[in-house]
C-alpha cells in the first residue's frame, strides 16, 4: 500500500509502529471474538454386555490403523447390551456460557460395512454447520466492506480534501485490507488458530476421534436468544448428518437410568432390530461394521434449546475368543479401552464484524501523541 498522504509528515518509523499497532489489535480481538461465541463439548460411549455373574460390564475397544472412530468394539455374538453416553463441556476450550442439563433421548442406527483394504475408514466429522459459519461470515465481512467501499469513494471524489479527509481515507483503507485478511483467516484457518474449522493442532488421546466437527446453533448476535423453536424436530443439529447417513433408519433407545453426577444415560440396546446380517454374524477379518448413535441433549446455557450430536463407533462381532487373542488380550490387559469419544466445537452464533473503533481510536491517540511531543521538543 501506498502511504497516505495524511502521514507523510511523520517518519516512516512511526508509520510503521500506527500499522504493526493495528495488525496486532485485529490479530487479539479475531481469536477473542470467535472465542466468545465458542465451546468445545465431548460425548462419549460405551457398549456393556451381560456377562456370567448376570452384570452389565463395559466390552473392550481395540485400537486399528484404519479405523478413525477411536476404537473397534467388541461384541460378543448374541450377548444382551446396553449403551452409555456421557456429555460434558470441555474446560478452557472458549468462554461461552455452554451448560448441558440432560439426555433427552439416544437413537442408533446406520449400519454400514466397509472394506479394510478397499475403502476409507469413516469417522463423526460433517462440514454442514462449518460451511454455514463460512457463508454467513463471509456474508457479514462483504456487507462491512460495501460500508467501506462507498464511505472511501465519497472521499477519493472530494475535488478538495482537508488534512482530516486524508487520515480518514487511510484508516478506512487500513479496515479495508483487515477484512480481506480476515476473511482469509476464516476460509482457511491456521492450525490451532482457535477459529471454527480450523485443522487441529493436537496428538488426540487413546479413544478420541482426530477431528473436531462444528455446529452451529444460530443464536442472535445481541442477546443469545433464539430465533425460532429449536426443539424435536428442529432442534440443532438434526440436519447435521454425516456421511452415509441419508435416507437411514434410527431406533429410539429406551434410557434405563440417568446419573445423579454427571450427564449420562444407559440404554437397552438388542440389535437385533436393526435386522442386519452383518449384526447378528461374526464380522469377517476384512471388514468393518459402522453404526451412528444420536444423542439429544438440553442446553440451558447459552440459551434454553435442544442440541442434536452423533457419534459413529465401530464394531466387531465374535463367538469365541481364540487361544492368540486371549492371550493378547492378557499382555495388553493395561492399555484396554472402554470407551471412545467424540469432541464438537459449539458456535452460538457470527460475531459481530471486527469493531475498529477502539483501533482508530488509538491510532488517532498515537497520531497526537506524536504531534504534541514534536511541537513540545521544538519549543524547547
Amino acid at each position: 500500500l501506498m502511504c497516505p498522504p495524511a502521514l507523510l509528515a511523520l517518519d516512516c518509523t512511526c508509520i510503521h509502529k500506527i500499522r504493526h499497532r493495528n495488525k496486532e489489535s485485529y490479530q487479539s480481538n479475531s481469536l477473542t471474538r470467535w472465542s466468545e461465541v465458542s465451546r468445545r463439548i465431548e460425548m462419549w460411549t460405551s457398549v456393556q454386555e451381560l456377562n456370567e455373574l448376570g452384570e452389565y460390564t463395559a466390552v473392550e475397544l481395540h485400537q486399528a490403523k484404519d479405523v478413525n472412530t477411536g476404537g473397534v468394539f467388541q461384541l460378543r455374538q448374541g450377548h444382551s447390551r446396553r449403551l452409555q453416553v456421557a456429555v460434558k463441556p470441555v474446560l478452557q476450550s472458549g468462554t461461552l456460557p455452554l451448560m448441558v442439563e440432560a439426555i433427552l433421548s439416544v437413537s442408533i442406527g446406520c449400519v454400514s460395512v466397509r472394506s479394510t483394504k478397499l475403502q476409507r475408514g469413516l469417522d463423526s466429522y460433517q462440514e454442514e454447520d462449518l460451511n454455514c459459519v463460512r457463508e454467513r461470515w463471509s456474508e457479514a465481512l462483504m456487507k462491512r466492506r460495501e460500508y467501506l467501499d462507498e464511505q472511501i469513494k465519497k472521499i477519493i471524489h472530494k475535488q478538495e480534501k482537508t488534512e482530516d479527509d486524508v487520515e480518514r481515507e487511510a484508516r478506512l483503507v487500513e479496515q479495508w485490507v483487515g477484512l480481506t485478511e480476515e476473511r482469509n483467516a476464516v476460509l482457511v484457518p491456521a492450525p490451532g488458530s482457535g477459529i471454527p474449522g480450523a485443522p487441529a493442532h493436537w496428538t488426540p488421546p487413546p479413544g478420541v476421534e482426530a477431528h473436531i466437527p462444528v455446529l452451529f446453533l444460530d443464536l442472535n448476535a445481541d442477546d443469545l436468544t433464539m430465533n425460532e423453536h429449536l426443539t424435536g424436530p428442529h432442534a440443532s443439529g438434526v440436519n447435521s448428518i454425516l456421511p452415509k447417513e441419508h435416507g437411514s433408519q434410527f431406533f429410539y433407545l429406551p434410557i434405563i437410568r440417568h446419573s445423579d453426577q454427571e450427564v449420562l444415560a444407559v440404554c437397552s440396546w438388542d440389535s437385533s432390530i436393526h435386522d442386519s446380517v452383518h449384526l447378528n454374524r461374526i464380522t469377517p477379518p476384512n471388514e468393518r461394521i459402522y453404526l451412528i448413535l444420536k444423542a439429544t441433549v438440553q442446553l440451558s446455557h447459552p440459551a434454553s434449546m435442544e442440541l442434536v450430536i452423533r457419534k459413529r463407533i465401530a464394531v466387531n462381532v465374535y463367538n469365541k475368543q481364540s487361544f492368540t487373542q486371549s492371550l493378547k488380550r492378557r499382555m495388553s490387559l493395561k492399555n484396554v479401552l472402554y470407551s471412545c469419544g467424540v469432541l464438537y466445537e459449539i458456535v452460538s452464533n457470527i460475531p459481530k464484524v471486527t469493531e475498529w473503533r477502539a483501533v482508530i481510536v488509538g491510532t488517532i491517540i498515537f497520531i497526537l501523541l506524536h504531534f504534541y511531543y514534536h511541537s513540545f521538543a521544538e519549543m524547547y
